[in-house]
């Protein structure tokens, strides 16, 4: 009996282990999770499709807002029929420099010092000398009846231009002998002028300029604007003619009814502002240097 009863026991203590390890190994860690729904939390990769926000790089078409730098070139409008403001803008391209003037030297009358002026204040022309006073004219050049001062000396201009050691010499000159002399008698004295010039420096190049206009109202007896027009034309072909430069300022000073500008003039007759002088420098730098 005692046998029996142990077999019995021993044969339960197999049994009970056997259970024990088939209820383990039914969650083999090897096999795949049997989860076939997919994770709730994003995945944590970007995305491959792009953003739908706008990038922050700048978009490679233009603009469509107008550019904030002026052109180049503004466009002007041109003053009503009447106006007393300037006709044409100033040159907004410059061929030379101030140190261009360096080795100049300025003939010319009460308008010229007006210049004179300006330029030393503001070295505008670099280191350009000046032979001008008022009442100036190619006849009392020629005849002697002013003598041109420098450097605390009298002596004819054509002397004058000799001791500046000028390379360049720009003329503007004639306001004060056509209202006595008339055109054709200036002009020949322009010719006795300049060879004057040539033979006492015979390495200049001459700029010949035109004559400034006067204020329209200010015009007295044959100091007139239309007598300055046809002034002008002739200086042009002279100039031409004697192989020298020809420098056109009338025109960038003169207001719609063909006179002196009013804000360019101080004083309702001929004499300019330093706003004429600013333009004349302008006009200067854009039309010069040709001649190299």
């Amino acid at each position: 009996m005692k046998k029996l009863i142990s077999l019995l026991l021993a044969l339960c203590m197999v049994l009970g282990l056997l259970a024990g390890c088939g209820n383990h190994g039914s969650h083999d860690i090897t096999d795949p999770p049997t989860v076939t729904d997919p994770p709730t939390d994003p995945p944590t990769d970007p995305p491959t499709d792009p953003p739908t926000d706008p990038p922050t790089d700048p978009p490679t078409d233009p603009p469509t807002d107008p550019p904030t730098d002026p052109p180049t070139n503004p466009p002007t409008n041109p003053p009503a029929q009447g106006s007393r403001e300037p006709v044409l803008s100033a040159p907004t391209t410059q061929v030379v420099d101030s140190s261009f003037f360096n080795d100049a030297v300025f003939i010319g009358d009460s308008v010229s010092l007006m210049l004179s002026y300006y330029a030393n204040d503001y070295g505008a022309l670099g280191s350009a000398k000046f032979l001008v006073m008022g009442s100036y004219g190619v006849t009392n050049a020629v005849f002697g009846y002013l003598m041109m001062s420098y450097r605390g000396q009298e002596m004819s201009i054509e002397d004058a231009v000799a001791a500046t050691g000028a390379k360049k010499v720009f003329i503007m000159l004639g306001m004060n002998d056509i209202a006595l002399y008339g055109i054709d008698a200036t002009m020949e004295y322009w010719v006795t002028l300049l060879s004057r010039i040539r033979q006492k420096c015979p390495d200049v190049q001459i700029y010949i300029q035109s004559m400034s206009p006067i204020w329209t109202g200010g015009e007295v007896g044959a100091l007139r604007n239309e007598n300055a027009d046809r002034y002008n034309q002739r200086l042009q072909a002279f100039a031409a003619q004697q192989g020298c430069g020809y420098i056109d300022v009338a025109s960038y000073l003169k207001d719609s009814t063909g006179g002196l500008a009013t804000r360019f003039c101080s004083d309702n007759y001929v004499h300019l502002t330093y706003a004429a002088t600013e333009r004349w420098v302008q006009v200067l730098k854009a039309y010069t240097g040709y001649m190299e």
